[in-house]
């Protein structure tokens, strides 16, 4: 029906290196946040359409995620689309993502926070 709000979430996991690929840990469901003006080339980028509606999109409830009655402010739909170590710092990877359909954004993750949502309780060495 036309009322029906969909959401994408998105969260971690790890798999075991060998068959059959045991999943061993996932982690919460995970807010990928909004772009903010603060943001560093907010301004410039070539998405000038998709920035003025994301300028508003925080303050109407049709873009925020809402899971089981609870609203979160994340946007409704964010989906992860590539993860790439970052060049020259082995301990950072980049994630990329887009946002509700329409903006497409990055942001740089410690690979120790990542692991610290998948095992909150372990003490595990990067390398």
């Amino acid at each position: 029906p036309p009322s029906t709000r969909y959401s994408y979430v998105s969260f971690f996991y790890a798999f075991r290196a060998e068959p059959p690929f045991n999943i061993l840990s996932k982690s919460a469901i995970l807010c990928l946040g909004w772009p903010k003006e603060a943001d560093d080339g907010f301004e410039s980028q070539v998405f000038a359409y998709a920035r003025e509606n994301m300028k508003n999109a925080t303050k109407h409830s049709a873009y925020t995620l809402e899971l089981q009655g609870i609203e979160y402010d994340c946007p409704r739909i964010h989906f992860p689309t590539g993860i790439v170590e970052k060049v020259g710092d082995p301990d950072t990877v980049v994630i990329s993502y887009g946002v509700n359909d329409c903006l497409p954004r990055s942001m740089l993750v410690p690979k120790k926070e990542i692991l610290d949502l998948l095992f909150p309780s372990e003490d595990i060495a990067l390398n």
